[in-house]
C-alpha cells in the first residue's frame, strides 16, 4: 500500500507523491516555527514525533527535512546514532537555538549541529529514512516516512488539503495525541497552543478511528437545458475502524430530482442515503439523476458525509465537496463554460 500526497497548483496542475507504508511507523505529531519571535509562546522552533506502534523505532540513518511552502530545495539534518522512539512515546526535535521571546521548551531529544529555522506560518516537513536530501516542490521519494504541508499557498501536502497555518501563538497538532493519520493533512491536524512533548512525556496508546471523506463529480458541461445529468457522490472511510456513514446531496437551483441509486426519496432539496458497516479503506457511491430546468444559470451541487464514530479528536463532519456547471442555451452559445470542480477525491 502507498499513500498518495497531492496538491493542485493554480487549479491547473496536479502533483503527486508516493510515501512508502513499509516504513510508515513514526508520525510527525506537532510543528511550531515561531520560536523566539516577537509574540512567540516558546523560544525555539521544534518538530515533535510520535510512535503509534507497539515496538521501539530506531532513528539510525534517518533525518528530519524542511523547506518553505513553495520551495523545492530541502534542508536535511541526520539524527545521531542510537536514538530510539519508544512505543507510544514522543520525541522532541529542537530546530533552532534559543530565541529572545517565549519560555524554554522541554529538554529536546535531538538538536542538530546546524540549526534549521522554519517559517512561523507555513512550510513542509518530511521525516525520511535516509539523510540524503529529498528534492522537488512535491517530491516522489520512497524514503519519506511521514510528510506534512501546513499553511497557505502550499505547493504540496498529504491528501486533499494542507494542515492549517500556525502562528506565534499556535502550533499544529496531529489529532488524538498523534494517532490520527488517514493520510489527510487537512483533516488530521488542528492548531493549538504550543505544548511540545519529549521522550519523558507520558506515553499514549492508539485506538481505531474512522475518517470519512466525500467527493462529488458529474455533469457534462455545459449542461443541456431540459436534459438529464448524473452526479456521483463517493464516500470513503480513510480511517482504521468500521463505521456507518450518511451521505447528503443538495439538489441545486434550476435542477429537479429524477432518480437515485440506491433508491431514495429527497426531503426538500436534499437526497440522503445511509451506508452501514463501511470498513477501513472502503468507498461507496450514491448516484443521482437530475434534469435541468428553469431559466438557466450556474447550478452548484453540494455533498457532505458524516460518520457514526466520533469523539473530541475525530469530528463527524467532513469538508463538503462541490461541483458547479453552467447551463447552456441554444440561443447563447457564448455562455458555455467548462466545469469547475473543487473538493476531495476519494
Amino acid at each position: 500500500m502507498t499513500t498518495r500526497v497531492s496538491s493542485v497548483i493554480g487549479a491547473a496542475c496536479s502533483i503527486a507523491m508516493l510515501v512508502s507504508s513499509a516504513t510508515a511507523q513514526l508520525k510527525i505529531s506537532q510543528v511550531y516555527g515561531a520560536g523566539g519571535d516577537f509574540g512567540a509562546v516558546v523560544n525555539r522552533d521544534y518538530v515533535e514525533l510520535f510512535n503509534p506502534t507497539a515496538v521501539p523505532v530506531s532513528l539510525d540513518g534517518w533525518a528530519i527535512q524542511y523547506t518553505t511552502v513553495s520551495s523545492g530545495t530541502w534542508s536535511s539534518r541526520a539524527f545521531d546514532s542510537g536514538l530510539v522512539v519508544l512505543p507510544g512515546g514522543y520525541f522532541l526535535i529542537q530546530m533552532t537555538l534559543s530565541g529572545v521571546n517565549g519560555v524554554d521548551i522541554p529538554t529536546p531529544d535531538f538538536t542538530p549541529a546546524t540549526a534549521m529555522p522554519m517559517s512561523f506560518n507555513g512550510g513542509k516537513v518530511a521525516l525520511t529514512n535516509t539523510a540524503v536530501s529529498i528534492t522537488g516542490t512535491c517530491p516522489s521519494d520512497p524514503a519519506i516516512v511521514d510528510f506534512v504541508g501546513f499553511g497557505n499557498s502550499l505547493s504540496c501536502f498529504e491528501g486533499q488539503a494542507g494542515a492549517p497555518a500556525p502562528s506565534q501563538t499556535l502550533a499544529i497538532y496531529r489529532l488524538d495525541d498523534g494517532c490520527f493519520d488517514s493520510d489527510q493533512n487537512g483533516s488530521n491536524f488542528v492548531t493549538g497552543a504550543p505544548s511540545p512533548r519529549n521522550s519523558t512525556s507520558p506515553t499514549h496508546t492508539c485506538g481505531p478511528f474512522a475518517d470519512v471523506g466525500v467527493a462529488v463529480a458529474g455533469g457534462t458541461c455545459p449542461l443541456s437545458l431540459g436534459g438529464t445529468e448524473s452526479f456521483v457522490v463517493t464516500v470513503t472511510n480513510h480511517g482504521t475502524a468500521t463505521t456507518d456513514s450518511v451521505a447528503a446531496f443538495q439538489i441545486p437551483t434550476n435542477m429537479s430530482f429524477v432518480s437515485s441509486l440506491p433508491s431514495t426519496i429527497p426531503v426538500g432539496n436534499i437526497v440522503t442515503t445511509a451506508f452501514a458497516g463501511m470498513i477501513a479503506g472502503e468507498s461507496r457511491t450514491l448516484t443521482i439523476d437530475l434534469t435541468t430546468s428553469g431559466t438557466g444559470g450556474s447550478p452548484t451541487t453540494l455533498a457532505t458525509a458524516t460518520s457514526s464514530l466520533s469523539d473530541a479528536g475525530h469530528p463527524t463532519a467532513v469538508s463538503p465537496s462541490t461541483t458547479s456547471c453552467t447551463i447552456s442555451h441554444a440561443s447563447t452559445p457564448a455562455a458555455r463554460q467548462s466545469i469547475e470542480r473543487a473538493g476531495e477525491d476519494p
